[in-house]
C-alpha cells in the first residue's frame, strides 16, 4: 500500500480539488436542510472524520518514508475549518448573499491546491541561481509525470479556476431565479473540468490522455447548459456535446491505430516507433499510421477549435454562461495545447514523418487564424466575436507548435530535424499572456452585461465615459490581443513570429502578421462603442461592483507588466520547454 503514496502526493492538488467538490455538494445539502438540528450534527461529524482521515494519511505517509516530520497537512485542516465556516456561519447570517458560500468554498480549495502544487514543485525542483530551475529528482510514474512542463500547465489551470470562480460569484444571470439554484452543481462541473485539464497535461499515456480529456469534455458540456430556462444555453450544450462525441471517437480511432502498429501506449514509445518506421511510408501500413496520426491530431484540434473542427465554438461560446465561455477560451484551450505540444514533440522529430506532420499543422494554422479573423469582422455579439477571436488565436499558437522543430533541407530532401526550444518557449509564454488578457476581457463583458442585460457591442456605446477604469482595462486587453506594445500579447506574438522564421516558416509568420492587422479592425469596434460615442448615448448607469472591478484592473496591470518585463514569464516558459527534451 505504501508504494502508492508517492503517486497520491504527485496528484495532491487534484485530490484537494476532488475534496472541494465533495464539500461543495455538502454545502448544497446543508442549504436544503439548514433549519433541522440533525444537519448541524451531520456537518460537525463530517468535519471531524475528515480531519481524522487527514491525520491518518499524514501518519501513514511519514511511516512509509521513515520520517516523523514528513508531510504536513495543516493547510488542509485550515481549509476544512474555513469551508465549514463558509457553509454554516456564512450561510446562516448572510442568506441574502448565500451565492457567495459555494464560491468561497471553491476559492479556498483552489488556493490550497495551488499551495500544494507550489510545494510539489519545490520538492522536485531547485533554483539554480541563474533564473531557472533544475530537476532535484524525477518522478515518472506509469500515468503521471512531474516535470517543469506539467507543473507550469497545472499552475495555469489553477489560476484559471481561481479567476473563473471569482467571475461566477459576480455573474448576475446565476445570482437569482432558476440558475441560482444550480450554482453548486455549476461550480462542481467547473472544478471537475479543471481536474481533467490538470491530469491531461501531466500524462503521456494514451488511455489516461483519453480519460482526462473526457473528464474535461463531459464537465464542460454540463457547464454550458447551466443557464436553466435559457434555450441558447441548452442549444450550446447540445451542439458542444454532439461535436465533442464525434471528435472523441475520431481521436480514439487514431490512438487505436497507433497502438496496433507500435504496441505502445506512451507517447515516447510511439515516437520511437514512428522514428524507426520511415521505410513503411510508401507501404499500405504507412497509410494507416498516417491516418492514426491525423485522426489523433484531429481530436486535439477540436478541443482548441482549429479549422476545420471549429464549428461548435461560436454557438457554444454565445449560449454558455460567460464564466464557462472564459474557461473554454482559456483553461480548456491551454490544457489541450499542452497535450498537443507533448504529442507533436514526441512524434515529429524524425526526418520522414516529422516534416509532413508539421506541414499539416502549418496549413491548419494559416486557415485557422485567417478564418477566425475574417469571420469576427461581421459579428455584433461580444461573446460570439470573442469565439472567432479564440479560433484565430488558436491559429497563432499553432504557428508556435509548427516551430517546435527546425527542418533542414537540401533541395527537396530533408537532411536533419532538430528540436527548437524557441517554438516551445513562444507558445508557452503566449498561453500565459492569453490567459491574462482573455480572462480580463471576459471579466469586462460580465461587468458590463450585469447592468445592460446585453452582450451586444452596440449596447456598450458611451459606457467608457461612465466607467473609465473598466473601459481603459478593456482597451489594454484588446491591445494585447491584437499584439500591440507594451503588452504581454505583443511579446507573445513577437516570440512566435521569430520562432517561425528561425524554423524556416517565414511565410507562416507573414500570414500571422497580416491576420494581426485584420484583428485590429474588429477589436477596436469595441473601443469605438465605448469612447467614440457621447456619454449621453449610454443606455444605462453601470453598477459599481468594486471587487470585480479591482480584479479586472489587476489583470490589465499584469498584461502591461508582462509586456514591459517579460523576463519572469520567459524564464518559466524555458523551464517548461526544457522538460520536453
Amino acid at each position: 500500500m505504501n508504494d502508492y503514496f508517492d503517486d497520491v502526493i504527485a496528484v495532491g492538488p487534484e485530490m484537494i480539488l476532488c475534496g472541494t467538490i465533495l464539500i461543495l455538494l455538502m454545502a448544497d445539502l446543508w442549504r436544503m436542510g439548514r433549519d433541522r438540528v440533525s444537519v448541524w450534527f451531520i456537518a460537525l461529524g463530517v468535519t471531524f472524520f475528515s480531519c481524522l482521515g487527514l491525520v491518518q494519511v499524514g501518519h501513514l505517509y511519514n511511516q512509509s518514508q521513515g520520517s516523523e516530520g514528513g508531510i504536513v497537512l495543516l493547510p488542509e485542516f485550515l481549509g476544512i475549518a474555513l469551508a465549514y465556516g463558509a457553509v454554516t456561519l456564512g450561510d446562516l447570517y448572510f442568506r441574502g448573499r448565500d451565492r457567495w458560500v459555494p464560491g468561497v468554498i471553491v476559492l479556498i480549495g483552489t488556493i490550497i491546491a495551488g499551495y500544494r502544487l507550489w510545494q510539489l514543485g519545490d520538492t522536485f525542483f531547485a533554483d539554480t541561481g541563474l533564473g531557472g530551475l533544475a530537476p532535484r529528482q524525477d518522478f515518472w510514474g506509469e500515468l503521471v509525470h512531474v516535470d517543469g512542463f506539467s507543473i507550469l500547465f497545472r499552475a495555469l489551470s489553477i489560476l484559471c479556476l481561481l479567476i473563473c470562480t471569482w467571475f461566477t460569484i459576480f455573474y448576475r444571470p446565476m445570482a437569482k431565479g432558476q440558475p441560482a439554484r444550480g450554482v453548486p452543481e455549476y461550480l462542481s462541473c467547473l472544478v471537475c473540468a479543471h481536474i481533467g485539464a490538470m491530469f491531461l497535461v501531466s500524462t503521456t499515456h494514451l488511455l489516461f490522455i483519453f480519460l482526462s480529456l473526457e473528464i474535461l469534455s463531459l464537465s464542460s458540456y454540463m457547464q454550458s447548459a447551466m443557464l436553466k430556462g435559457d434555450r441558447r444555453s441548452a442549444e450550446a450544450s447540445l451542439k458542444y456535446a454532439l461535436y465533442g462525441s464525434m471528435a472523441s471517437g475520431f481521436m480514439l480511432f487514431g490512438f487505436s491505430l497507433l497502438f496496433v502498429f507500435s504496441g505502445e501506449l506512451t507517447l515516447a514509445g510511439i515516437g520511437n516507433f514512428v522514428s524507426q518506421s520511415g521505410e513503411l511510408m510508401e507501404k499500405p501500413e504507412g497509410l494507416l499510421i498516417w491516418l492514426g496520426i491525423v485522426a489523433s491530431i484531429g481530436g486535439f484540434a477540436y478541443k482548441i477549435s482549429a479549422v476545420p473542427f471549429h464549428f461548435w465554438a461560436p454557438d457554444t461560446y454565445e449560449g454558455s454562461p460567460t464564466p464557462t465561455t472564459a474557461f473554454l477560451s482559456v483553461g480548456s484551450k491551454a490544457a489541450s495545447f499542452g497535450i498537443l505540444i507533448r504529442f507533436v514533440s514526441s512524434i515529429a522529430g524524425d526526418m520522414v514523418w516529422g516534416p509532413k506532420v508539421l506541414f499539416l499543422l502549418a496549413i491548419m494554422a494559416a486557415l485557422t487564424m485567417t478564418y477566425g479573423n475574417l469571420a469576427a469582422l461581421r459579428q455584433s455579439n461580444l461573446k460570439r466575436m470573442f469565439a472567432y477571436s479564440s479560433i484565430a488565436h488558436a491559429g497563432y499558437m499553432l504557428v508556435g507548435i509548427v516551430s517546435i522543430f527546425t527542418i533542414a533541407r537540401t533541395g527537396d530532401m530533408v537532411t536533419s530535424s532538430s528540436y527548437n526550444i524557441e517554438g516551445s518557449v513562444a507558445i508557452i509564454y503566449y498561453l500565459l499572456a492569453y490567459l491574462i488578457m482573455n480572462l480580463g476581457a471576459f471579466g469586462v463583458v460580465i461587468y458590463m452585461a450585469n447592468r445592460t442585460g446585453s452582450e451586444e457591442i452596440d449596447d456598450l456605446r458611451g459606457l467608457g465615459w461612465k466607467t473609465p477604469f473598466i473601459a481603459g482595462s478593456m482597451v489594454v486587453f484588446l491591445l494585447s490581443l491584437t499584439g500591440i506594445p507594451p503588452t504581454a500579447g505583443f511579446i507573445g506574438k513577437w516570440l512566435i513570429f521569430v520562432a517561425a522564421i528561425h524554423a524556416d516558416y517565414a511565410w507562416l509568420a507573414a500570414v500571422a502578421i497580416i491576420n494581426s492587422v485584420i484583428s485590429l479592425f474588429y477589436y477596436f469596434r469595441i473601443v469605438k462603442a465605448l469612447f467614440l460615442r457621447p456619454e449621453e448615448d449610454a443606455k444605462c448607469e453601470v453598477p459599481r461592483s468594486t471587487l470585480l472591478a479591482l480584479s479586472i484592473v489587476l489583470l490589465a496591470l499584469l498584461a502591461i507588466w508582462f509586456g514591459l518585463f517579460p523576463e519572469g514569464g520567459m524564464a518559466l516558459a524555458k523551464d517548461a520547454a526544457r522538460a520536453l527534451r
